[in-house]
Parts: C-alpha cells; sequence; structure tokens
C-alpha cells in the first residue's frame, strides 16, 4: 500500500536531528487505520471529534458537499482568484482536516485537562526533543514561558495555533487567503492580550530604487527543484509568479526588502558578499 515511499539513505542517524516530513504522518495515518481496523476519518470522529463535541471538524472527503465550507483563494494580479482543485483524500494523515475557530478552542480546553490525553502523554507531547520540536507541535519559549504552536497551509489555506500555557490563553488564526500573514497577526493578537505596544497594518512608502537594482531582483529562484518561483519586471514594478498558481506585485520598500500591494505583508531577499541574491532558502539562478 505504500510501495511508492522510496527511501534512498537517512538524512541523519536516528534521535540525532529533527526534519519535518508529510510522508512520516501520512505513513502513522495507515498505521492508525491497521491498528484500529477503522478508517482515518472514522477513527478521528469516534476518539476525537465525538467525545470532544467538535461538530464542525472532520476528515474532508472531496465526494461529499460541507454546509457552509470555506474555499481557498491566492492573488492573480490584483483579483482574488479560487484554487485550483486537488484531490484531499490522498493525504490521509498528514492534511485535509477541516475546523473552526470554535472547534480549536474546545481541543486547545481538552488539552488542559486528562478529556483527551493523560497528562504523562501531554507532557511528552509538549517537550522539546530536537529543534523545538516535540510530538506533531512546536515548543517554544518566549519570555520564560512556555507556547505550544502549530501552523499548516495547503490550496489557499493557512492557519495557526499559539498555545501560551503559562499566560492561559490562545490564539486561533484561521484563513482562506493563501498570501495572509498569520504569524504577523498572531504576533500582535498575542501583544493585545499581554497589554504590549503592537503595529497597525501599514502601507510602507516606496524606497527609491534604481532600475537597475530593480531589475537586479528579475529572475528564477530555486530550492532543490521542490519549490521555485520566477521574479517578472513589469511596468508597474517586480511581479512574484509561482507554478501558474499566484502572481501578485511588490514594491521596494528598503533596498532589499519588498512589500506586497495587496496585503500589508513583506519579503526580504539576502545577498551574500558576491551579490548573488536568495529568499526562502530558495536562491537566484
Amino acid at each position: 500500500m505504500i510501495n511508492f515511499v522510496n527511501i534512498k539513505k537517512l538524512d541523519f542517524e536516528p534521535s540525532t536531528d529533527c526534519n519535518y516530513c508529510n510522508t512520516g504522518y501520512f505513513v502513522l495515518g495507515l498505521l492508525i487505520e491497521k491498528l484500529s481496523g477503522m478508517s482515518f476519518s472514522e477513527f478521528l470522529k469516534e476518539f476525537i471529534f465525538g467525545p470532544l463535541a467538535m461538530d464542525d471538524s472532520g476528515v474532508y472527503n472531496d465526494f461529499k458537499l460541507i454546509e457552509n465550507k470555506a474555499s481557498g483563494y491566492y492573488l492573480d494580479y490584483y483579483d482574488v482568484v479560487p484554487c485550483e482543485y486537488i484531490n484531499m483524500n490522498i493525504i490521509t494523515g498528514c492534511g485535509g482536516l477541516y475546523s473552526t475557530v470554535l472547534d480549536l478552542l474546545k481541543w486547545d480546553i481538552a488539552l488542559k485537562s486528562d478529556k483527551l490525553l493523560t497528562k504523562k502523554s501531554i507532557d511528552k507531547m509538549n517537550t522539546d526533543y530536537q529543534n523545538n520540536y516535540g510530538y506533531g507541535v512546536e515548543v517554544n519559549t518566549v519570555d520564560g514561558k512556555q507556547v505550544i504552536s502549530q501552523s499548516g497551509g495547503y490550496s489557499g489555506f493557512l492557519t495557526n495555533i499559539d498555545r501560551h500555557l503559562d499566560d492561559d490563553f490562545t490564539i486561533i488564526v484561521l484563513s482562506n487567503y493563501g498570501f495572509t500573514d498569520i504569524w504577523r497577526v498572531c504576533a500582535n493578537l498575542t501583544k493585545i492580550a499581554l497589554g504590549k505596544e503592537y503595529e497597525i497594518p501599514t502601507k510602507p512608502a516606496e524606497f527609491a530604487m534604481s532600475s537597475e537594482m530593480l531589475e537586479s531582483f528579475v529572475g528564477l529562484y530555486d530550492y532543490d527543484d521542490d519549490f521555485s518561483f520566477v521574479v517578472t519586471q513589469t511596468a508597474d514594478g517586480l511581479n512574484f509568479v509561482h507554478a501558474g498558481m499566484f502572481n501578485f506585485s511588490i514594491y521596494p520598500i528598503s533596498e532589499n526588502t519588498f512589500h506586497q500591494k495587496w496585503i500589508d505583508k513583506q519579503y526580504t531577499f539576502d545577498r551574500d558578499e558576491d551579490g548573488n541574491l536568495s529568499i526562502w532558502g530558495c536562491k537566484k539562478r
């Protein structure tokens, strides 16, 4: 059933490092089905969603209509466009769930008691084993206090949950627009909850950049052929173009930082000593 998973070699010796991999969670989903004798969807409904009364959560099935389900969107220049269809039935265990903020609040509350997991299991989950990662969650310390987080994104959707355990509050942000800066939203909501100063979204002034410097950002950027995008130049400035799925305009606000024209989001390029550009680990070719 999983013969297509071709493991050529280990990236590192077990227990010496950590590298997130969707395939691992896909295999875990298959293990749940094998050991329980139930489908992944049935298992979650019986042991998690049902007991917690998470009535608006489940495993998305492409063959069933879900009332009030949001669709994912991207941006094509200045037009908001729906994402291309992707069959979610093939990613069991590593995605394909749907939920709401209120249901995820129920999930958060359950993890503060033994209603869902034992305290021993919760402590294991929230332990930093490697690279600030526990059992399926990020484990961070902010100002000496523990924050448990997990984010995700797929086909126009972006999500993030920050559980501030020591301060006893949780930030949940769900977006069906694929360019929402959800982490900045979470950061500002956290500051509001803690009574700290926060930044109001703004549109920074354009930085005066020469045409030669602007043109230097134009080109193909890629990362081991797994992810790539193109920066193009138009009469209005620069555009990000990725796999024909999205296309949006940016303008310079400093020598290496650009701002999206449509929403409050910035993109900072790195330039090494030789002048080579990169961003998000993608190098300009």
